[in-house]
């Protein structure tokens, strides 16, 4: 679906922002700080695949639900590989969804091993994801 001007630019805020939180969480995982870190790598995916739904399709689920905006692109754009993505790596993107309720609201603390592998989960999102949705690299 062809967007117009308004929601190109809002398309292009939630790339951005995705972007950022992801450079952010990079920062923030050099200097130790895990549950921030992935915090941001949670809202980096979020944004990230949102800003692509908002492209392809015009709109997003309201949702905080990594696995289902995943599927939702999935389903938009039959991109048989960011479908075997989503199935593949189903358990990690739980999660990472986890992350935005549990460093909110509750006492949890990551590892950085945990960081580091949201860290991988989410660099590879956004280059299935930027791919399906036309993204610069």
């Amino acid at each position: 679906m062809i967007v117009g001007m308004v929601r190109r630019d809002e398309v292009e805020v939630l790339r951005r922002r995705g972007v950022e939180f992801l450079e952010m969480a990079e920062k923030a995982l050099a200097d130790k700080k895990v549950d921030l870190a992935c915090f941001m790598l949670e809202q980096a995916a979020q944004l990230y695949l949102k800003s692509a739904l908002l492209k392809l399709v015009g709109e997003y689920s309201r949702t905080h639900s990594l696995r289902r905006l995943v599927w939702e692109l999935a389903e938009a754009s039959k991109d048989d590989e960011l479908r075997k993505f989503g199935e593949e790596r189903r358990n990690l993107l739980s999660s990472l969804e986890d992350v935005y309720i549990m460093s909110r609201y509750f006492p949890k603390e990551y590892s950085e091993r945990d960081a580091a592998e949201f860290l991988e989960i989410v660099r590879e999102l956004f280059v299935v994801v930027g791919r399906v949705a036309g993204f610069p690299a």
